[in-house]
């Protein structure tokens, strides 16, 4: 019996042995090329490495935007993460050069305990440093820190998720949901906690952990001096030399508006569907600067290069794998600089004519915009704004800037929208004349007040008011002027179409600016025919040329009542005001300036166009860009 259970057991080890070998055979013979290959992708570490921005040139080939070189303050991950490893290495450095009076007494480990508190320390101050030569407050290094932190957790994820992509196969198939979810950023409330237990979670070291950080960018020389003096009380600082966007000394005054800048990518660009769909070298990731608004933010898909990347065994200097980072190509605006700066310089002294006073005036420091195109391109030549900012000062002035609330030198008034006033009467002509209100000899009577025949009795109604003609606001109390009827001013109207003075067509109203004419010619066409005509020249639109502006907007006509005749007597005062660009219209220059160029172009509409080349192709040449509005030709003439 016992004999028998022995053979039993004896027979089980020996197939369980077997096994062994036969699986270990398997291993280390027939798949010893698999697991090696695995076991080395396992022990190879890869860093990314940045790539040089696109210039920004303009027409003429003036360099308006390029990477140049300066300094940067970074800081070693470790000492940003405070790793206690690195604190420990860092104060037993020092412990030599200790000289502590009453240290006789004290073991080498409560020394070493003390260093480390002083290197804590150090760190401590070191931030506090940081933010007083930057002019940051301390709460913003902090959120800089943060972000380090963070971006260095999504490099170990993408690491970690490459690596089990590679040695499982799977490479190219996509995470499950709930990986996809934990790559993505799952938080918690502790921003450090968040940061060791994620890292704890992935265990994936990266190099990014050994490498200093850039805290701030592009510092000065008296920075540099003093940060260089105090480097031996600040564990992991370094001063490096990097690269940093810098703009032509005059463009970044004039043209300071219609450039953009750079700015740290958010937690939204980094998780965009279309970032996830970008090569794994051209993804966003934390900290990681983006063009914003202006040609830096058109731009950015041509301006942005590819990133490379080093691939090394743990533990060794020498790369195995190098991608070569690929820089971003150059872009070409539209803009003539040189006529730009012209135009801004007009803005500062402003020479006007007091027609009350019959007087000339100056104004200095005229806040406004102005917008120049190419009509047979509708490129824009010139978009300036004024007031202005020194855009190679925007983060030292910003706070000044920001709480300028009587020049708001920050805003883009090229792309604001206000009552565009008379600039609209060429529209409500053109079209007017187009779809038969009027013809384009058709007189109108201007005796300096708008006179509407009433729709219910037929009779003509004076319309008191607001609803005057310009010389009658202006010299209806002017001994000088004992008429205004029949637009005295500049001079008494003759009419050249044969018609009584002061019976003016559409060229010689358009002239005059006369808004009794274009009121009328509005009450004419109601207000659903003003608000058409505005929305056919783009009004209460974006052009859609690729940078933050707004649509402006047009009134919206309400129903007819059933059974009414006639638009309500609110719309029909709506449509007055409408028709000399008052009241609910409003327009920024950049549209009033593509209604001109559309005039100009015989009734083309074209998207206005920021750059040129082939970088236009990666925003324009959409089948919408281009829209013959079929104006009249009469209409055009006039």
């Amino acid at each position: 019996m016992f004999e028998r259970r022995l053979k039993i057991f004896l027979s089980v080890i020996f197939v369980l042995a077997a096994i062994l070998v036969v699986r270990a055979a398997q291993l280390q013979v027939f798949q010893r090329g698999t697991w090696q290959a695995r076991a080395d992708e396992a022990m190879r570490d890869w860093s990314m490495v940045d790539t040089p921005r696109g210039r920004i040139y303009d027409r003429k080939g003036v360099l308006l935007a390029y990477d140049d070189a300066c300094i940067d303050a970074a800081v070693d991950f470790r000492a940003i993460a405070l790793d206690p490893d690195w604190i420990k290495a860092q104060a037993a450095r020092r412990l030599p050069g200790r000289n502590e009076p009453n240290a006789s007494g004290l073991s080498r480990e409560q020394l070493l305990a003390d260093e480390i508190e002083r290197v804590k320390a150090d760190i401590d101050q070191m931030w506090l440093l940081l933010a007083r030569v930057s002019g940051k407050s301390v709460e913003e290094i902090e959120e800089t820190r943060q972000e380090i932190m963070r971006r260095v957790l999504l490099l170990r994820r993408n690491a970690w998720y490459r690596r089990f992509a590679r040695i499982s196969g799977k490479e190219g198939q996509g995470p499950s949901p709930w990986y996809q979810r934990w790559l993505v950023d799952a938080r918690t409330d502790d921003p450090d906690q968040r940061h060791d237990t994620a890292i704890d979670a992935a265990a994936v070291p990266v190099a990014e952990q050994t490498q200093a950080h850039v805290v701030l960018a592009d510092i000065d020389n008296d920075v540099v001096m003093e940060l260089r003096k105090k480097m031996p009380r600040c564990p992991g600082l370094e001063l490096r030399e990097s690269m940093h966007r810098k703009y032509d000394p005059t463009a970044a005054r004039v043209a300071c508006h219609v450039l953009g800048r750079l700015m740290p990518v958010d937690e939204k660009d980094v998780q965009s569907a279309a970032n996830a769909d970008r090569d794994q070298l051209r993804k966003y990731l934390p900290r990681d600067l983006i063009g914003h608004a202006g040609l830096e933010g058109l731009a950015e898909p041509v301006l942005r290069g590819t990133k490379g990347y080093l691939v090394r065994h743990l533990g060794t200097q020498t790369p195995d794998e190098t991608i070569t980072p690929v820089a971003g190509a150059d872009a070409a605006a539209s803009l003539d600089i040189a006529l730009q700066a012209d135009v801004l310089k007009s803005f500062k002294t402003v020479k006007t004519w007091n027609a009350r006073e019959a007087k000339e005036e100056i104004i200095n420091e005229l806040h406004g915009a102005a917008v120049v195109i190419d009509v047979p391109t509708n490129e824009l030549l010139v978009m300036a704004s004024y007031p202005t900012y020194d855009l190679n000062r925007y983060e030292a002035d910003y706070a000044k800037l920001r709480i300028d609330d009587l020049n708001s030198p920050l805003l883009n008034r090229a792309t604001l929208a206000h009552e565009p006033g008379s600039t609209v009467k060429t529209i409500i002509g053109s079209v007017a004349i187009t779809e038969g209100v009027i013809q384009f000899d058709t007189p109108i009577e201007c005796t300096g007040y708008l006179i509407i025949p009433d729709r219910r009795t037929g009779q003509p109604v004076r319309i008191r008011g607001t609803n005057r003609c310009w010389v009658a606001s202006q010299f209806e109390h002017d001994p000088r002027v004992p008429n205004v009827a029949h637009h005295p001013v500049p001079f008494p109207h003759k009419s050249g179409y044969g018609y009584p003075d002061g019976f003016l067509v559409v060229s010689e109203a358009i002239e005059r600016s006369c808004n009794v004419f274009f009121e009328t010619v509005a009450d004419r066409m109601h207000l659903t025919g003003v608000t058409g005509a505005l929305s056919l020249f783009g009004l209460g639109h974006r052009t859609g040329i690729g940078i933050p502006e707004a649509a402006g907007s047009i009134p919206e006509p309400h129903p007819w009542a059933p059974g009414a005749k006639y638009e309500s007597d609110a719309d029909r005062q709506t449509a007055w005001l409408a028709g000399i660009g008052q009241g609910q219209v409003a327009a920024t220059p950049l549209q009033m300036a593509n209604v001109a160029a559309t005039l100009a172009r015989g009734g083309v509409w074209m998207r206005p166009r920021l750059l040129t080349g082939p970088a236009a192709s990666t925003v324009y040449n959409r089948a919408e860009d281009v829209r013959d509005l079929k104006l009249s030709p009469l209409a055009l003439k006039a």
